[in-house]
């Protein structure tokens, strides 16, 4: 147990004035949909990125992560932020900060910011969001700036999607700002990334319950594939186009219309736009099959999502598919498949609550025998952003 409260003084030499959160996230379904104008099924978790903060006198911002100790202390002036990239975590507020005062938000005062966190960060539940909605959540405040419609969010999503193009690197879709601005605990979002409509789906696994698995592989999204994935998706979009498909994005693209473009389209850019095609349909199936309490049939999704990401999108690799042939030898387990861009990082396994801890220990110790490494494990909680009392941080 960290308590923010008493690191901020001992950091700051001062008690801390406020508290907020922003929850990780998962997909359940959907993956690599959401820069291809595709439906996507995410949900927040009850895991996240936590700030404490007090307001300065002067127009010094300074900041600090507890995760990033090595880090020490940035300290930078309202009135000249840095123009040239920043090589260390503070690129995501600093980046965050510079856009919101760019539309407009007027911060006039410093404040001193202590960040930390209980996600596995580069492994796939959106900790660089996390931390993005959490730092704008936190300047506006200070600016006295209202975050409570659903309008002033869908503007604060949008802007952590530019940070990670215009600062990061990283040409990242709307689905993780968006699901952590507006996501409400206990629920998943049925969202349209095109045109951004959404339904909230409130739902209940029955006896199963939803376990995330980290399977200690960290992926650095800005030095993968993920960019290359991004730009064949462009080219096939293109050629669909010139040859006559009436979409504007890949996954417009009935699948039961794609035999008529494998002439078009030749390995990679066909097994790319199958899995767009197909996983957007699945989407669309798993939002049904969750809000009827179809689980059994959601479970099934899910490995048939992992197989078209394994087989045909290639982003899976070595630990995340030995973590589903090992779910998939298990009796508990009703579905599973990896979650975010793939590339190492996080897996979601469906379990049956009964049968959940044995067959946890059985993949773990088998994992570790296969690969040397101790697979880390939690239960699925819902969580949602915004301002908290609570000061303490579970590590």
């Amino acid at each position: 147990m960290i308590n923010l409260e008493s690191s901020f003084y001992q950091i700051f030499e001062a008690a801390p004035e406020r508290f907020f959160f922003a929850p990780g996230r998962i997909n359940l379904i959907g993956e690599h949909l959401d820069y291809n104008g595709g439906a996507v099924l995410p949900s927040c978790i009850e895991r996240g990125n936590y700030a404490a903060l007090r307001p300065r006198r002067d127009s010094l911002v300074r900041l600090m992560a507890l995760d990033y100790p090595e880090v020490g202390v940035r300290s930078y002036d309202l009135e000249a932020l840095p123009t040239s990239a920043i090589a260390d975590w503070t690129k995501y507020p600093l980046g965050m900060l510079r856009l919101q005062q760019a539309s407009g938000l007027n911060l006039k005062q410093g404040v001193d910011l202590l960040i930390a966190g209980d996600l596995p960060i580069a492994n796939g539940l959106s900790s660089s969001h996390a931390l993005m909605v959490l730092c704008a959540m936190v300047f506006a405040a200070l600016a006295g700036q209202d975050l409570s419609s659903e309008q002033e969010l869908r503007q604060l999503a949008q802007l952590t999607q530019r940070c990670e193009h215009e600062y990061i690197g990283v040409q990242s879709g709307i689905m993780d700002g968006f699901v952590i601005a507006l996501g409400k605990k206990d629920e998943a979002l049925l969202l349209n990334t095109k045109t951004l409509d959404f339904r909230r789906i409130g739902f209940s696994l029955f006896d199963a319950e939803l376990w995330i698995l980290d399977s200690r592989v960290p992926r650095e999204l800005s030095a993968s594939a993920y960019n290359a994935r991004v730009a064949e998706c462009k080219e096939a979009l293109g050629l669909l186009q010139r040859a006559g498909a009436a979409i504007s994005e890949l996954a417009d693209l009935n699948p039961d219309a794609l035999p008529t473009y494998q002439g078009v389209l030749r390995d990679p850019l066909l097994r790319r736009v199958r899995h767009i095609s197909s996983e957007n349909r699945r989407t669309h199936q798993a939002a049904e099959a969750l809000a009827a309490g179809e689980i059994g049939l959601f479970g099934e999704l899910l490995n048939a999502s992992h197989v078209s990401l394994r087989d045909d999108y290639q982003v899976t690799g070595e630990a995340l598919d030995t973590l589903y042939d090992l779910c998939s030898h298990e009796k508990a387990c009703l579905g599973a498949r990896m979650t975010g861009a793939g590339f190492g990082g996080c897996f979601i396994a469906l379990l049956t609550k009964d049968g959940a801890e044995s067959a946890l220990q059985r993949i773990a110790r088998s994992y570790y025998e296969r690969l040397g490494l101790a697979l880390g494990y939690f239960c699925y909680g819902g969580g949602a952003a915004g301002e908290i009392s609570e000061t303490i941080h579970n590590a």
